[in-house]
């Protein structure tokens, strides 16, 4: 994927934030991106920041059920609205939030924290209706290592991250390709 798809990508995250959320009406400038090969299945997360670098907001899907086009356009209408850690993004306040995107490959099951790699790869847990997961840059955003990164997926998970917690959940891992806009705030 490269730099100007992405930009692409975080254009059309910004437009519908803009309109759908916001209710702006203007025409999205890139016409043409969605020609490209859309009609293939994707995972991923739109994440909101405050200017000053605060979690707004991230809501996606780690199963690849819909095309880019619309992973894009309902996770950020739900990131905006929809997460109930946070109050609904209010139109005043769109100017100055950052879009992160990223886009997961399939999960896979993690036998042993030797297979993942911090920054990289992002961590779910499971256990009966208790489901955590960390995309990859919270590990280096919050400088954790393996470890550490696990047990904050438990507990994220609302799930003890004592010892013996651990052989009974199902832990999986994936990537990410990971972008985000590059905003100046006055």
């Amino acid at each position: 994927m490269d730099e100007e798809f992405k930009r692409y990508l975080l254009s059309w995250s910004r437009y519908i934030l803009e309109t759908k959320v916001g209710g702006e009406k203007k025409k999205f400038e890139f016409q043409n991106v969605f020609e490209l090969p859309f009609s293939q299945k994707y995972a991923g997360f739109v994440t909101l920041r405050e200017s000053t670098g605060s979690l707004r907001g991230c809501i996606g899907n780690t199963s690849a059920i819909y095309s880019l086009k619309d992973l894009i356009s309902k996770m950020t209408v739900a990131t905006a609205t929809q997460d109930t850690r946070f109050t609904k993004v209010q139109a005043k306040e769109i100017f100055k939030l950052i879009i992160e995107i990223s886009i997961l490959d399939c999960p896979k099951p993690l036998a042993t924290l030797d297979d993942l790699t911090i920054g990289r790869d992002g961590i779910i847990v499971e256990k009966e209706n208790a489901r955590g997961l960390l995309l990859p840059q919270v590990a280096v955003e919050l400088n954790l290592n393996k470890m550490e990164f696990f047990k904050a997926t438990l507990r994220k998970a609302g799930l003890s991250p004592l010892r013996e917690t651990w052989n009974s959940v199902s832990t999986f891992y994936f990537s990410a390709i990971h972008f985000q806009e590059q905003k100046k705030f006055d």
